[in-house]
């Protein structure tokens, strides 16, 4: 589902609240904020704005988030 938000503005709002996180290829990643792991779990696609926070298995789309 394609949520409509371009992808630079999903980028750039990451970027700025998650400042530390990752890029890889088409996805986002972060800590997971639904668990105290370190790891960078959460995953948001920046074209369509879906998430998987493959630590605690919350998804969503990026209004969610």
């Amino acid at each position: 589902m394609n949520m409509n938000i371009p992808p630079i503005v999903i980028k750039d709002y990451l970027s700025e609240k998650f400042p530390q996180s990752c890029v890889a290829g088409r996805e986002f990643r972060i800590n997971s904020i639904f668990t105290e792991d370190t790891k960078q779990k959460l995953y948001i696609n920046l074209d369509t704005g879906l998430w998987t926070d493959f630590k605690s298995n919350e998804k969503g789309n990026f209004y969610q988030l």
